[in-house]
């Protein structure tokens, strides 16, 4: 995990709003976007067990990743927990992101 840091750069406003000269937005991505809220802007580095096998990042799966992560960088795994909690990650309800409103 020290190995496999990840930078997401996921702005879903943008994303929406699109390329003026491209064409429009599929509408069932437009769905999956809603699903996502227009709030979601992330530009930040993430730890992540596997690049490859996880294209996503999951709050869930990142909270008991710091566990083991906290042993070697504490100040790390403390940062990677608080980032999720702050307020271009959360949705306005208070949930946090998971991987499956992220596709």
């Amino acid at each position: 995990m020290l190995w496999s840091k990840q930078f997401y750069h996921y702005d879903v406003r943008t994303w929406l709003e699109g390329d003026p000269a491209g064409p429009k937005l599929l509408r069932s991505a437009g769905t999956a976007a809603t699903r996502i809220g227009r709030h979601l802007y992330n530009e930040d580095i993430i730890s992540m067990p596997d690049k490859w096998e996880y294209p996503w990042y999951a709050a869930w799966d990142l909270a008991f990743h710091c566990i083991p992560l906290a042993l070697v960088d504490p100040d790390f795994a403390k940062d990677q927990l608080i980032l999720l909690l702050r307020e271009w990650y959360m949705h306005p309800n208070g949930q946090l992101p998971a991987y499956e409103c992220l596709w």
